[in-house]
């Protein structure tokens, strides 16, 4: 999916979408993120933080639609050679996810969450620890600017009076394109984002 096609998509959808039931998610948790590739060699998944805003819309019953935005910390450590490497990327995340009913009980339920991400890339910079003295630099302009990846993974709710819910999300985004701009060969040709997310929100009827 073009970053195009994702804007063209998520444009529909928002003009599509019901005003009524409609609740504004408040969204923090962490990441735990590595890069997938030939090259990443000696690889350890990276911590870091996402936090951010969402609109949950329920289109029927046991099923709905999460659109939103996150702030994402991603990267890799690797160690190759006796050297440390550390790449931090950071993300302004726009994931549309849909909510498929699995179990409800009482105020409980239970979801599988599944659907597209874009991210747009606001920063990555690659830390090389060789003898002791850790070096910082940017990762330069090979980097893509925007990255698609496809989320699924499980959610759950608990309401608390008629407006308020928890919820917690656990989730997968698989990268499914290159970090590599495409320009010419580069370091970044056939890596792609892989990270598992936990994610906590607080949920508040607007409508």
């Amino acid at each position: 999916m073009s970053t195009k096609l994702y804007t063209a998509a998520l444009a529909l959808i928002l003009t599509a979408m019901p005003v009524s039931g409609q609740q504004l998610e408040l969204k923090a948790g962490m990441n735990l993120s590595t890069l997938s590739g030939d090259a990443v060699v000696g690889a350890t998944r990276e911590m870091g933080m996402n936090f951010g805003l969402g609109i949950g819309i329920p289109i029927v019953p046991g099923f709905g639609l999460t659109i939103g935005t996150n702030f994402s910390k991603k990267g890799v450590e690797q160690t190759a050679g006796g050297v440390t490497s550390v790449m931090d990327l950071s993300y302004i995340e726009i994931p549309v996810l849909f909510r498929v009913g699995l179990l409800s009980a009482g105020t409980t339920s239970l979801d599988v969450v599944l659907g597209p991400n874009l991210g747009i890339s606001t920063g990555c910079d690659l830390t090389t620890d060789a003898l002791g003295t850790p070096t910082t630099t940017d990762c330069g302009t090979d980097l893509k600017k925007t990255d698609i990846g496809g989320v699924v993974g499980l959610g759950i709710s608990f309401a608390v009076g008629n407006s308020v819910s928890l919820g917690l999300d656990t989730t997968y985004n698989m990268g499914l394109t290159s970090l590599s701009n495409g320009a010419g060969p580069s370091a970044f040709d056939g890596l792609k984002n892989s990270t598992l997310t936990m994610q906590s929100r607080v949920s508040f009827s607007i409508f």
